[in-house]
């Protein structure tokens, strides 16, 4: 069965949520032995004259106060994971299977 591109981002969303419940809201990469990053987008979020830095490693992925998940990236405290496409949120989703995978 082939999934759309919505259904892929979806589900990346729903296991990212269910991980990060399950480890407090929050799951910091660089606690992790790993040599391995993930980068994404960045359209300059909240600062558009860093637009220019067309891809922002992520450090760590949580879940904010308002319950949206956002990414802490290299370039952003609280990049909101709407802003990347639905690649990169199986990306971001995959890299933490990986990560966890390591533990």
């Amino acid at each position: 069965m082939i999934k759309t591109q919505n259904e892929v981002r979806e589900g990346s969303i729903k296991y990212l949520r269910k991980v990060l419940k399950k480890n407090g809201g929050k799951i910091d990469f660089n606690d992790y032995d790993t040599t391995q990053f993930v980068s994404v987008t960045y359209d300059g979020g909240n600062h558009p004259e860093y637009a220019s830095n067309a891809f922002s490693t992520v450090n760590s992925v949580f879940i904010d106060k308002n319950g949206d998940i956002c990414l802490n990236t290299e370039d952003s405290s609280g990049y909101d994971i709407d802003n990347i496409s639905w690649e990169e949120v199986f990306e971001v989703a995959q890299f933490m299977y990986e990560v966890l995978k390591i533990r």
